[in-house]
């Protein structure tokens, strides 16, 4: 019986055609230095579905943490961010001794270390913190903040839609900016690309900046879910609630929702701020700075002894350890009576008790 083979049923020009995509498919796996079972479920995929599973894989399945270290703006980003970000850090410093005299012995220390030596952070205090769980409760005021702001509003939003609550928002940005304001809108292109955007347009039109976050397909994956808020850098918010009328009530599609959101004030706003900047930043545009003392909190010389201490984990395709993720691994690692873990949506809330 004479040996089959299926190249043999393949004409000599096919054979080399396919002979150059398994090449590039497994040069292109072994670069991105996958798990083993990752690494060897796509190469299925990819040998076995060649066009349909290189088109996936591109788009959705490359690991741009790898790829992006080797983009020289990452190393740039992490420059800017250490040199900017230090004279907070270092008028804070007694934020960390603190914490590590008050927390010594507790889950909180090693928690607290997964995040520092991963993101360009420090623990800082906060003048106050509140907790919404409700999206009536935070929008309520943070609407009330808007109205007040004096200098800057910056916004970055996974969802803008457009509703009963963005008809409530809108007005009040485009009041603050007929008094001069400086107002910056992210959102994210895919995240928000079947809602209406003529709010947002109108905003434009009036002076704000209004940025999509990632429209390049190829860089997909840069994608993150963060929901920040910085208002004169003194009022920050973050957490799980995106600008949509269901955070609130259940919108139409759902019968209620529950989330969780934060609202802080003081120094341990530059932590959001930071973030905020950073992917400001990495728009390929201007580059634009606002990393700028204008848009940090002042000083406080009180602020360390009297705040709340407050670190802000968060990972992105800069950052190859996932800090975030690191962190959660860790307070669940070595919790010693419960674990609770609140996670509606893409932001996940864990508490750890010992």
């Amino acid at each position: 019986m004479s040996n089959f083979s299926l190249t043999a049923l393949l004409p000599g020009w096919l054979e080399i055609i396919f002979f150059i995509y398994w090449t590039f498919t497994i040069v292109l796996l072994v670069m991105d230095d996958r798990e083993p079972s990752i690494t060897l479920a796509w190469l299925f995929i990819l040998v076995f579905l060649p066009l349909i599973g290189l088109f996936f894989y591109i788009f959705f399945g490359r690991d741009w943490k790898v790829v992006a270290q080797r983009k020289g703006w990452v190393q740039t980003l992490k420059r800017v961010e250490t040199e900017e970000m230090a004279p907070i850090y270092e008028r804070n410093a007694g934020a960390a001794e603190r914490f590590a005299r008050e927390w010594a012995g507790t889950i909180a220390i090693p928690v607290s270390r997964a995040i520092t030596s991963e993101n360009v952070s420090a623990v800082l205090p906060a003048a106050s913190v509140e907790l919404f769980i409700t999206g009536r409760a935070k929008f309520a005021r943070l609407k009330e903040d808007l109205a007040g702001a004096q200098r800057f509003i910056h916004l970055q939003y996974f969802i803008w839609e457009q509703d009963r609550l963005t008809a409530e928002i809108v007005p009040i940005l485009l009041e603050r900016l007929a008094a001069g304001l400086e107002v910056r809108i992210m959102y994210d292109w895919m995240g928000c690309i079947s809602f209406k955007k003529r709010e947002l347009k109108e905003l434009a039109r009036a002076g704000a900046l209004v940025r999509a976050d990632v429209t390049d397909l190829l860089r997909i994956n840069y994608r993150n879910h963060r929901k920040i808020v910085v208002i004169d850098g003194e009022i920050g918010y973050t957490g799980g609630m995106n600008v949509g009328q269901e955070y609130i009530d259940g919108g139409e599609r759902f019968a209620t929702w529950r989330d969780t959101h934060l609202r802080l004030t003081g120094q341990a706003v530059a932590g959001l701020e930071k973030l905020y900047a950073s992917r400001w930043f990495e728009h390929k545009k201007d580059h634009e700075d606002l990393f700028k003392e204008q848009y940090m909190p002042l000083p406080d010389p009180t602020a360390v002894d009297a705040g709340t201490l407050v670190e802000i984990a968060a990972q992105g395709v800069e950052d190859p350890w996932s800090a975030a993720r690191r962190a959660h691994m860790v307070a669940i690692g070595q919790a010693e009576k419960s674990v609770w873990i609140q996670s509606p949506t893409s932001s996940p809330t864990t508490v750890c008790t010992t």
